[in-house]
């Protein structure tokens, strides 16, 4: 059964189950944890981790996870069992007070596995290899498995790409993710470790409304909190490679109470690339000049020489380091191309709109406190009170083990930096 989580009067009861940290679907005894916070950050590595405050007779658990579930009771007899998360757990300072141990455990979720590892050897992938499959080799030297893709689609790398010993593995990974357009590794509260399309804040779907008589499971304070007077007005991308720099801008417009000309001053985000991927479609800029061949061979016959900063179209998949691409100079010539010679414009405007959309969505929060709701950070949330209506992005939250699961939420504003959240 489930439950509206708009409706109070429920009974919630907390517990925890030991896992198995290899196999997360295979379960142990039940066990007291006690008193017990859960924190959830969209901007952290590990994205979730915790603290429980056990009592005495929480036994030595080995190496064991911890699950915790919230089982609900409400007045018309609808039941719900809802999992909270699955956590390491890291044991810390004990005290003993008249006999009778105290200690708090520290949780982390299952990416601290990551956290915890480094590349013992050099690593390096060629020109061509599947990004996506290197993200994915990652299971082969971390203990566990990246559980879940969720749509994020093969990229081939344009140049070559190498990691030295001692890199952080958790770096490696987020670094693939990126290149594929996803978002940082992320963990769902049954401990499986995932990575999702990056999608820009203003397309996510409205998927929960707190609201005065209807959703009405806050208290009437919530905080304002803004950075407006510190955020840029200007974000310069710059696409390096070889002798070329292509330049994706974004710039708040004119009506914007922040804009270069109501502030009078320029407030810059400055971000440099090298390596951004190739996509059939995508506008090429040449950034060497190289050439056009017949075959992937650079003995065949040459079709057409290009130049720095010419214009091309990617017209086939990536096959290892060689480019299908269109050239047009009066006339069209179709040939295969060095892909390292070649940056892409479309992907270096779609890093520019996403890193201008995140900045202005953390121009302005607000934090609001209730009771659970079937939310989780990077969810578009929406929040009516008064005059204030806006939707934002759940920052973080800080969930305390006590009844209704009382939660503070940060949301990030959309639009906070063009438009007035106060009530």
């Amino acid at each position: 059964m489930t439950i509206d989580w708009r409706k109070g009067n429920r009974e919630d009861i907390c517990y925890g189950v030991l896992v198995d940290p290899v196999n997360l679907d295979k379960e142990f005894e039940r066990v007291d944890i006690g008193e017990f916070s859960i924190s959830s950050n969209y901007y952290t590595d590990e994205r979730v981790s915790g603290q429980i405050s056990p009592p005495p007779s929480f036994r030595p658990v080995g190496n064991r996870l911890l699950r915790i579930y919230m089982e609900s009771t409400a007045q018309n007899g609808e039941r719900a069992k809802t999992e909270l998360g699955t956590f390491f757990m890291r044991r810390t300072q004990t005290t003993l007070s008249k006999g009778a141990k105290v200690r708090d455990i520290e949780l982390h979720s299952t990416i601290w596995k990551y956290v915890n590892d480094w590349c013992l050897a050099d690593y390096l992938w060629p020109a061509g290899t599947d990004a996506l499959a290197a993200l994915m080799s990652q299971r082969n030297k971390t203990i566990g498995t990246i559980d879940d893709i969720r749509g994020v689609k093969p990229v081939r790398l344009r140049e070559p790409v190498a990691w030295q010993s001692g890199t952080n593995a958790l770096k490696i990974a987020n670094w693939f993710a990126d290149y594929l357009g996803a978002e940082a590794l992320n963990v769902d509260t049954h401990g499986r470790i995932f990575i999702t399309p990056y999608i820009l804040p203003d397309k996510r779907p409205v998927v929960w409304t707190f609201e005065d008589g209807v959703n009405c499971m806050y208290v009437d304070e919530y905080i304002v909190d803004s950075n407006e007077d510190d955020i840029p007005n200007y974000v310069a991308i710059n696409l390096r490679n070889g002798d070329y720099c292509y330049k994706a801008k974004r710039l708040l417009p004119a009506s914007s109470p922040y804009s270069v000309e109501q502030r009078g001053r320029l407030v810059t985000a400055h971000y440099e690339y090298s390596e951004l991927p190739l996509a059939v479609g995508d506008w090429a800029i040449c950034t060497r000049a190289g050439k056009i061949y017949q075959s992937k061979d650079t003995a065949s016959a040459v079709v057409h020489e290009t130049w720095v900063g010419g214009g091309s179209r990617c017209t086939k998949p990536q096959e290892g380091e060689w480019l299908w691409v269109s050239w047009q100079q009066g006339q069209y010539y179709y040939g295969w191309a060095k892909a390292k010679d070649f940056v892409s414009i479309d992907a270096a405007d779609k890093r520019a709109d996403a890193i201008f959309s995140k900045i202005l969505s953390l121009a302005i929060s607000i934090e609001i406190q209730h009771h659970y709701a079937p939310i989780k950070i990077g969810d578009a949330v929406r929040f009516k009170r008064g005059n204030t209506d806006i939707v934002g992005i759940v920052h973080a939250m800080e969930m305390e083990g006590t009844s209704g699961l009382v939660t503070n939420t940060v949301l990030d504003v959309l639009g906070g930096a063009l438009g007035d959240v106060y009530p």
